[in-house]
């Protein structure tokens, strides 16, 4: 999931998009396990990595 979210190849994906494409079926089963796995929601580790 990381991973999708640092790819220029998928710059241009909403991160319900890239939930989607990682085989998510909905929004929040996405945010949820992102958020478990990381600590932060999607949108907040693409801020931060965007900002290193």
């Amino acid at each position: 999931m990381k991973s999708i979210l640092n790819d220029e190849k998928y710059s241009s994906y909403t991160i319900t998009a890239i939930g989607l494409e990682s085989g998510f079926k909905t929004k929040a089963s996405f945010y949820t396990a992102f958020k478990k796995n990381t600590g932060k929601t999607p949108n907040q580790y693409k801020k931060m990595v965007q900002n290193l």
